[in-house]
């Protein structure tokens, strides 16, 4: 038998969403999407890539923007993309196999819900920071059920369901900074081509980020050259330190479009619930008034120029890509991005396993006047800027934020709309009144109480002497290597209920999925 998709297009759910259901030992695939999938006789995608559009060629790429399947005789795959702040999602019931690139859509169509009694949910999905080779795949749901959390690589399913892991295609390692710098600008160009090919039928053009750190003018200066001209600024940031990019705008020849950090608190039907829904915190609500302006645009980013970009002395590898320090991480935007139908393309991570050689050219001679010292000091995103003629007293001089991270509020209800956390408070009421979520929540203080534990050990005065004994594999072996703070669900009682929440309202926007019928026909 040889494969074949059959497409089933709806217009009632989110323009980039689909979800694949496949039938054991049935030779068509299943695939309901949103209205903006491409769909291609061999295979479907929302997204963008390193090739010619029209030949496919997805898994074969280096990057993918978004995600999408294919088809051969005798397997269907399937592909995330290749950075880790999106995912696909799987389950199996019973000779049914469902994969989605929503979460909340693989629920509603497999007909499973949130384990009530789970409350680390997010610190799962959070597990990806700590690096490919460490991340929680695998995630419980109710009847004993398991979730399956796909990254970077792609999914392989023969008619027995049985999967395999596909590994794809890395950058090559970089000697100096020009190598990387024409590495970037090729694949910048490429995605670009193949973003507004001709046989497309939505094609997508540039818009970026732009603010006076150091990332986003370094980004905003390399998508010059595939006619990006436009640019989002946030007027203020966290701290309440005023932005004004005007400068580096004026520099690169950029428009600037501007919005204030807090606007998102005026909308209504809930907006927070959309961000936290993908389980990466919901830092990015603060793009929420921006979905009109976001429609088919290729959205430029630098997520994770913290941790890829920054100098470090230190030993790095390369599973370990790094890490935001302020949150930000543009993990939070998929079903924001599945909605509106745009796609991110966050620069600093199309070369994510590279660390050692990117912290290798910023500490090496030919770098030597771009590094001005100090713990905010990114010598490849300010030789970029500089050189597009931005000049060096206008950026990254001291470090700013703009998201909004509820995980580390000390009052989070400040962070809602009031419609938003009366209708959580409600939730949330009727939640707890279930006994078993109650020692759910005793349980996840008492392992609060762990955590912070063992990152005193792991971080503190005794992992340093561990570590000058060489006894730190001590930690490892007593299970001590705790992620440094990171996820909402180590923020207390409150917050452990906000990702059940939003999970509950987002899956109502797939409740007009077919797939949920015992069998379909073609």
């Amino acid at each position: 038998m040889s494969f074949r998709f059959c497409y089933r297009k709806n217009t009632s759910i989110p323009r980039l969403s689909w979800c694949a259901k496949i039938i054991k030992g049935n030779d068509t695939i299943f695939v309901e999407h949103g209205s903006w999938v491409e769909q291609i006789a061999t295979f479907f995608v929302e997204g963008a890539w390193l090739g010619d559009f029209s030949k496919g060629g997805l898994g074969e790429s280096e990057v993918l923007l978004g995600s999408g399947g294919m088809i051969s005789a005798s397997e269907v795959f399937f592909f995330p993309a290749t950075y880790p702040t999106e995912r696909l999602h799987s389950i199996r019931n019973g000779d049914v196999l469902y994969i989605s690139n929503s979460f909340c859509y693989l629920l509603e169509a497999s007909s499973h819900q949130l384990l009530s009694s789970y409350g680390f949910y997010e610190t799962d999905f959070f597990s990806i920071l700590q690096g490919y080779n460490k991340a929680v795949t695998s995630i419980p749901l109710d009847g004993k059920h398991q979730a399956t959390l796909h990254y970077h690589d792609g999914i392989a399913v023969g008619h027995d369901l049985i999967q395999r892991r596909i590994s794809r295609p890395t950058p090559p390692a970089f000697t100096d900074y020009t190598e990387y710098i024409d590495y970037l600008a090729k694949s910048i160009c490429a995605i670009y081509d193949n973003a507004t090919d001709p046989a497309r039928t939505i094609r997508y053009t540039p818009l970026s980020s732009l603010s006076t750190g150091y990332d986003s003018p370094a980004c905003t200066a390399l998508v010059k050259s595939i006619g990006c001209t436009e640019a989002v600024t946030f007027a203020d940031s966290r701290h309440g330190h005023m932005e004004d990019a005007t400068d580096i705008a004026k520099a690169l020849e950029i428009t600037l479009l501007p919005i204030e950090r807090e606007a998102y608190l005026e909308l209504e039907q809930y907006p927070e619930a959309e961000f936290m829904a993908s389980g990466n915190g919901g830092d990015d609500v603060v793009y929420a008034p921006l979905s009109t302006v976001l429609e088919k645009r290729i959205f430029v980013k630098g997520d994770f120029g913290d941790g890829l970009w920054k100098v470090t002395t230190k030993n790095v590898n390369h599973h370990r890509y790094g890490r935001s320090t302020t949150g930000g991480l543009g993990g939070s935007m998929s079903e924001f991005r599945l909605r509106v139908g745009f796609l991110n393309l966050p620069i600093p991570l199309l070369t994510m396993y590279r660390r050692p050689e990117l912290n290798k050219i910023s500490l090496s001679h030919e770098m030597a006047k771009f590094r001005l010292g100090g713990w905010y000091d990114r010598p490849i995103p300010r030789r970029i800027a500089e050189e597009a003629g931005v000049a060096r007293e206008s950026f990254g001089t001291i470090k700013k934020a703009v998201t909004q991270p509820t995980w580390v509020a000390s009052n989070i209800s400040t962070m809602f709309t009031k419609e938003s956390w009366d209708d959580f408070l409600q939730f949330r009421e009727r939640k707890l009144s279930n006994q078993p979520h109650e020692q759910a929540i005793t349980r996840h203080m008492a392992e609060e109480v762990r955590v912070r534990l063992f990152r005193k050990i792991r971080y503190g005065t005794l992992g340093w002497y561990l570590s000058k004994a060489r006894l730190s594999s001590l930690i490892e072996i007593l299970n001590l290597d705790v992620p440094r703070p990171a996820s909402g669900t180590f923020s207390g009682r409150e917050y452990s209920l906000l990702f059940h929440w939003a999970v509950e309202k987002i899956r109502k926007r797939y409740a007009s999925t077919e797939l949920k019928s015992a069998s379909n026909s073609n």
